[in-house]
């Protein structure tokens, strides 16, 4: 496991330089140092740093974006590469961009170039990729102002998406609360006043006897049970994420295109780029199939970088590779367009229709969860009234 190191160094010219450092434990933190050149001077562990490591996994669009575009204006604005990184490293507030920029200012001050010192620093191959081809012809501030856009366009998609789960799943969450309270605090207190009613002659209704049994049942192993009760529903949360549950949704034909849509966005954003480099097409497709969030989008572009090495055109071994329909001849058709500047425009306008698609989709199915979620609720409540409130009213209007 990786931990987090803050460590203060001297570099050769006698400079003491503050940074930090990801690695498998202080002895290999020190032995990173001095193989960069540099002499360690303190190494120590940051436990909130690294809680930061482990709870931010994967990078943040926005942050990305944030970052390429200030890096971006730096160098097209004259300054130095190395000081252009130097001056931003201090700049993002998500963790995982902080600790590459970190590291990024480290590989560079040892006179790599921008492109492989990325690399090193563990940002995302297609970033670096574009900017070691880019970098040679000058255009290093280009590049980053396009990856920047990009990731801009798909930062914007995923808040749709998150937006769209955000209600479920707070409703989710207030629901399960209120049963456990429901069976924690509330039935005790109607049990006290049915005992008094059925004094009188009231009957406590069938439904409601054995709900408040399984209550008492609950209420006697409280604690246990209560771990039990949440546990269950940590654990569907958990399955909710699963590969599983995903192929369960992919059989609901609206979702499965939102989620194709979604996906091919990012990745045919991330083509429009590289085909405007110096890489080589046969290597593209392989470099987005690593990319790739489902397995018939990562077979789809595999299939294409196998046709490409075979020597077939972009716009037959599109069409010839498995993607949606709609996907497919859109970029098949803008890959037939004459010279690279009217395909990277093509598929420059493809991306951005398929940007209006998913949020076209995401609109309607945030009003489908609107539905389903406001059904819910007023279930639950109508649920949570029929095992408190409504039979002591039924027995009283019985006794009167």
């Amino acid at each position: 496991m990786q931990k987090v190191y803050h460590y203060l160094a001297r570099n050769n010219s006698g400079k003491n330089l503050e940074g930090i450092l990801a690695t498998e434990s202080e002895e290999q933190a020190f032995l990173e140092l001095r193989q960069r050149g540099l002499q360690p001077l303190a190494v120590d562990f940051s436990i909130d740093d690294t809680f930061n490591l482990f709870t931010t996994p994967n990078f943040s669009p926005d942050a990305l974006a944030a970052y390429y575009l200030g890096l971006g204006l730096r160098i097209k604005n004259g300054m130095d590469v190395v000081d252009a990184v130097e001056d931003m490293a201090d700049q993002p507030t998500h963790f995982r961009v902080k600790l590459c920029a970190n590291e990024l200012v480290n590989h560079m001050r040892s006179g790599l170039k921008l492109g492989v010192a990325m690399e090193k620093a563990g940002f995302p191959e297609r970033d670096y990729n574009i900017i070691k081809a880019l970098e040679t012809g000058a255009k290093t501030s280009v590049g980053l102002e396009n990856i920047a856009n990009d990731y801009r366009r798909s930062a914007s998609i995923q808040k749709k998406v998150k937006g769209m789960l955000l209600e479920p799943a707070f409703m989710a969450i207030v629901g399960i609360i209120a049963i456990w309270a429901t069976m924690v605090f509330a039935v005790p207190i109607f049990q006290r006043v049915f005992n008094d009613l059925t004094e009188e002659g009231g009957k406590i209704p069938g439904y409601a006897q054995v709900f408040y049994h399984l209550s008492d049942i609950f209420d006697s192993f409280l604690v246990f049970d209560s771990i039990l009760y949440f546990a269950v529903f940590i654990g569907l949360a958990f399955f909710l994420q699963s590969r599983t549950f995903k192929k369960w949704l992919d059989h609901i034909s609206t979702l499965r295109q939102f989620s194709e849509m979604v996906d091919n966005a990012a990745l045919w954003g991330g083509f429009r780029l590289l085909i405007d480099t110096s890489i080589q097409p046969q290597v593209i497709p392989d470099m987005l199939a690593k990319s790739a969030s489902r397995e018939d989008s990562k077979r789809a572009f595999e299939a294409l970088g196998v046709m490409m090495k075979r020597g077939m055109k972009y716009p037959e071994a599109i069409r010839q590779s498995g993607f949606p329909s709609y996907i497919g001849k859109d970029a098949a058709s803008a890959m037939e367009a004459p010279g690279l500047v009217a395909q990277t425009e093509a598929l420059t306008m493809m991306n951005n229709l398929l940007a209006l698609r998913v949020e076209e989709m995401a609109d309607k199915v945030v009003t489908v969860s609107h539905i389903i979620v406001t059904i819910a609720s007023s279930l639950m409540i109508l649920g949570i009234m029929a095992l408190t409130i409504m039979p002591v009213m039924i027995t009283e209007l019985h006794l009167a």
